[in-house]
């Protein structure tokens, strides 16, 4: 057999061949071999849903699949506003986020300023931990400055009366300087080392009355920095508002989601949602 026929033959099967190949793999996506076209489905528009509770009118309806708690209006509101629902009704599945900041109804004060003098409560604790007598009554003086400290108080101090009036609690000390706040100057009774003595705090116009403070508001999770004094919402009121710039140096562990029935995990602390998010 010549090569010229051989290479035709050769050719045809080629040719062929190609033929096929492009039937198996072109004609389903246009319809070739006899098969159906195949239908490329449609990319869905997505149009912006109106947040619920902001929007003015009625809100767009937000399809199933991408429907998040809150599921009810009052706990939506509560989001909005960066709160929670109130009392202890919870919406099952909802994670409103806590508050932030958590005042208790009833804090105690915590320090009292007045004329560069700074006094706080003179508990149990503190008598036994500066070696005072277990019944010296008076307010502990831990800090001085300004006119307090030129008058002659020092850190340490005990003040157990101002213009001969005893006073035995911040309540007392406020109490009492707003008795003297016209006046130039005042005699105050302080107990030092074992002593009584009078000092006279002096300015160069009027006294005022002293400024209270509870103590300082905490974060949730917060290592306690001192031995159990009672719940901690008794003096502390808990969030973030409080700080401006948290020392970096805080350890916190964030408080864990617990169930309305959970046993208490630990001491009272007081006020549980103060630091918890609660769930049915």
């Amino acid at each position: 057999m010549s090569r010229l026929p051989q290479f035709i033959l050769a050719a045809a099967l080629l040719g062929l061949l190609g033929i096929i190949l492009v039937a198996l793999f072109v004609g389903p996506y246009h319809g070739q071999s006899g098969g159906a076209a195949t239908a490329v489905p449609p990319i869905p528009s997505v149009s912006p849903v109106a947040p619920v509770g902001l929007a003015a009118g009625q809100p767009q309806a937000v399809p199933a699949a991408m429907a998040v708690a809150p599921q009810t209006a009052e706990a939506a509101q509560a989001v909005v506003q960066g709160g929670r629902p109130s009392g202890r009704k919870r919406v099952a599945g909802a994670r409103a986020a806590p508050p932030d900041a958590y005042i208790p109804p009833n804090l105690q004060w915590a320090e009292a300023h007045w004329q560069g003098m700074e006094g706080i409560p003179l508990t149990e604790e503190l008598k036994k931990k500066l070696k005072l007598p277990m019944d010296l009554q008076g307010v502990l003086l831990d800090e001085t400055t300004l006119a307090a400290a030129a008058s002659g108080l020092r850190a340490g101090d005990v003040l157990v009366a101002i213009n001969g009036n005893t006073v035995t609690t911040l309540e007392g000390v406020l109490r009492e300087s707003k008795r003297v706040k016209r006046q130039k100057s005042v005699p105050l009774t302080v107990w030092r080392r074992g002593r009584l003595y009078t000092v006279v705090l002096a300015v160069p116009d009027e006294l005022g009355f002293a400024q209270v403070e509870t103590a300082p508001m905490i974060l949730s999770g917060d290592i306690a920095p001192h031995p159990y004094r009672g719940p901690c919402t008794q003096c502390h009121a808990v969030g973030t508002g409080g700080h401006m710039v948290p020392d970096p140096d805080l350890v916190t562990l964030p408080a864990p989601v617990i169930r309305a029935d959970t046993p208490r995990p630990h001491q009272d602390r007081g006020a549980c949602e103060a630091c918890h998010i609660i769930v049915p």
